[in-house]
């Protein structure tokens, strides 16, 4: 299980001025990543002054299912053990009269369904005035509830912007697109989005819609204004305009640059890119030659350069980041095609102190594995030549 640690320094920040999206995978840490701050804040903020036993909490859960707000519970339990912060949970099932004893007797930590917070809220069995955290878990599952976004919008929204300094935190595993009514309403306009998923290799097939998908994200976390600069690198000529024509299909306005192009149409794709009237070249290595493009945000490798000519992939990537700027290079790996790039593609990240995907270590383990036993099995036949060599030479 990987731990958000990033998501844990966003959380531990003192300075209030920003929401968070959180976007991963299943099974992806989430859950302690944003529980353990949480729990730690509570438990050093707490006023001695203050009775152990707060009515009021700090923060509030809103889980999708009662199955989630119970696994939730148990986890916030484990992860609260020894700890000054008590934890209730309540949903539709469980007694009402029992829930509301609870949180009177002490409640840092409120667990809960939609319906049932709504309950509390318009009963005002629940005072907000101390409340730090609201944690929208599983979001894209709560937007799929009949009645959820009108019953929040009604019920708590108007409570959330009377609280000063306020931290709401979305979490799904599914793309930001899905949470646009919730980040519209609840989230401040300063949000953190903080994503995390497995460094993963993608099959052939599937490169255009990851491709998409991964331009949908840059886009996303851009300002709506300027959206960042994009070289995608492919290896020929033809699939630069393929590339290109697809995502302008899509929606995206992307320019071709490639030795096939007339020297005005290669100098307009380049004075688009500068000027902005588009964000997204899809070039060769021999065109990007000579380049010098600034504010490159994001460097896509489409397609890996071939084994023989792998210095160009450095190339490729130091085109973004310069100057000491932040820089973000993705390479898509098609085992298919890239197996042969496998060790020198793994000695170029571990040369750059980069983090390997367990699915390019294992490849090169195999491959090497491979190459010890073809070494043994010729070391072998050739022994075998000799001694039947010496044999015959006996006879």
């Amino acid at each position: 299980m990987m731990i958000w640690t990033v998501a844990i320094s966003l959380l531990s920040n003192p300075l209030f001025g920003y929401d968070v999206i959180g976007h991963a995978i299943t099974g992806g840490g989430k859950t302690a990543a944003f529980l353990i701050p949480i729990i730690n804040y509570i438990s050093n903020h707490k006023s001695k002054a203050e009775s152990e036993r707060n009515s009021y909490p700090y923060c509030i859960i809103i889980s999708p299912t009662k199955e989630l707000a119970e696994q939730l519970y148990e986890d916030t339990l484990v992860f609260s053990d020894g700890l000054n912060c008590m934890v209730v949970v309540s949903f539709g099932e469980m007694s009402r009269q029992d829930s509301i004893a609870r949180i009177k007797n002490g409640c840092d930590i409120f667990i809960c369904t939609v319906g049932r917070l709504c309950d509390f809220l318009q009963k005002e069995v629940l005072e907000l005035r101390h409340l730090h955290f609201l944690v929208f878990d599983e979001a894209d599952r709560l937007l799929q509830l009949e009645g959820f976004y009108h019953d929040l919008v009604e019920n708590l929204l108007p409570k959330c912007r009377q609280i000063p300094n306020l931290r709401k935190l979305l979490f799904s595993a599914t793309d930001y697109n899905d949470l646009a009514e919730l980040k519209e309403e609840f989230l401040m306009r300063n949000v953190t989005k903080v994503v995390v998923g497995t460094l993963n290799r993608v099959e052939i097939h599937e490169k255009r819609e990851t491709l998409l998908d991964l331009m949908q994200k840059i886009y996303l976390n851009g300002d709506d204004s300027s959206p960042p600069k994009t070289i995608i690198f492919v290896n020929t000529k033809r699939f630069a305009t393929v590339i290109a024509c697809y995502l302008s299909l899509k929606g995206y306005k992307a320019y071709p640059i490639h030795g096939n192009l007339t020297a005005r149409l290669r100098r307009e794709a380049i004075e688009a890119l500068q000027s902005s009237d588009c964000h997204i070249l899809v070039s060769t290595d021999v065109s990007a030659l000579g380049l010098d493009i600034k504010g490159i945000s994001h460097i896509i490798n489409y397609e890996i350069p071939k084994f023989e000519n792998f210095q160009s992939y450095v190339h490729r990537v130091g085109r973004t980041g310069r100057v000491g700027n932040v820089g973000l290079a993705t390479t898509f790996f098609a085992p298919s095609v890239d197996n042969g790039t496998a060790s020198i593609l793994f000695k170029c990240l571990k040369e750059n102190n980069q983090e390997i995907p367990d699915f390019l270590c294992k490849e090169v383990e195999r491959q090497r594995g491979t190459e010890d036993l073809q070494r043994k099995t010729r070391e072998e036949y050739e022994r075998a030549c000799n001694e039947s060599s010496m044999e015959s030479s006996d006879e």
